[in-house]
């Protein structure tokens, strides 16, 4: 599958142009549409004759990710009904599937599945309409392979015929590279899970920042301080940091520094309207504390938003 991808995106390939203009919203477009194409409907017939423009297509995406938090499963699937392509700036069409947003909805499992896949492809947007890089649209498309949400296992190997070797007869030195290489590629693919887990693992508060906020109202201080500064990284850490401390106040959850992200969400279980909200919290905090991600206050500013919601709905 990620070797489709690959030759996908050569075969789409952006022309670098140093303002974020038309030819650049095109190939993102390309980019996501094909993901969905490839990753969700490798057997899509196109049954419906039903043509959406690009930006209606990003517009209807992000309508859907309310629709899909507030539980409403007809609105989702009245808004895609009869969608089967999208027209592209330059006049040329892409075929998109949307059954994994708008089946399964009535399910609280898929339905959570749904919303966290709308929220990743717009989050991928978002940073990519951000992005000053001529590279940028590469750039998307690595993260989206290397996100653990978009892994899928490969497809197993058939086995050869029973009249055919299983083995080609090389010579010993062939056989014995060949060896080596394997071992080589296995090697650095459990050195890279294992820095991977690594990341995921890492607990919200770093062991040697000994000074932070033991309350809600100042960690709230601190970020303000710290937005103040033009830090926003920081401040963004602090707003999320606040966040635990509030539903730890509230009783909703126990806050612990030695925990992980994840182990602080799953104590919302029993109250999956709050996770889900948490869920995208926490999503943009690692992207900016862990993956460096560019912000600025405007985005600082949104997710500012995200937690007085928060607030107000505890």
């Amino acid at each position: 599958m990620l070797v489709e991808i690959r030759q996908m995106r050569i075969a789409t390939a952006v022309i670098p142009v140093p303002l974020a203009g038309q030819a650049r919203g095109i190939n993102l477009f390309r980019l996501v549409a094909s993901l969905l194409f490839v990753l969700f409907a490798p057997l899509l017939a196109r049954a419906q004759d039903g043509t959406i423009s690009e930006t209606e297509f990003w517009t209807r995406l992000r309508q859907s990710e309310g629709l899909v938090e507030a539980s409403s499963a007809e609105a989702v699937r009245a808004l895609w009904d009869g969608v089967a392509e999208v027209r592209l700036a330059d006049g040329t069409t892409q075929p998109v599937d949307v059954t994994w947003l708008t089946a399964g909805l009535d399910d609280p499992a898929q339905r959570a599945t749904a919303l966290e896949r709308t929220r990743a492809l717009l989050a991928y947007h978002d940073r990519q309409q951000a992005g000053d890089s001529a590279n940028a649209s590469d750039d998307a498309l690595n993260d989206v392979l290397n996100d653990p949400r978009f892994q899928y296992a490969d497809a197993p190997i058939p086995e050869p015929p029973s009249d055919s070797p299983a083995w080609p007869d090389l010579g010993g030195l062939l056989q014995a590279l060949f060896l080596i290489g394997g071992i080589g590629l296995l090697v650095l693919a459990l050195i890279a899970a294992m820095r991977h887990l690594r990341v995921q693992e890492q607990p919200v508060v770093l062991a040697d920042e000994r000074d932070d906020p033991t309350t809600f109202s100042g960690a709230v201080d601190r970020a303000s301080e710290k937005a103040t500064a033009q830090d926003y990284r920081s401040a963004i850490r602090y707003l999320y940091l606040s966040a635990l401390l509030l539903l730890d106040e509230k009783g909703l959850l126990r806050y612990d520094a030695t925990l992980t992200n994840r182990e602080h969400l799953r104590q919302l279980t029993d109250r999956p309207q709050l996770r889900d909200h948490l869920q995208w919290i926490i999503t943009v905090f690692e992207d900016v504390w862990y993956g460096y991600l560019p912000i600025d206050e405007q985005h600082y500013q949104q997710f500012q938003q995200r937690i007085q919601q928060l607030t107000e709905g505890v």
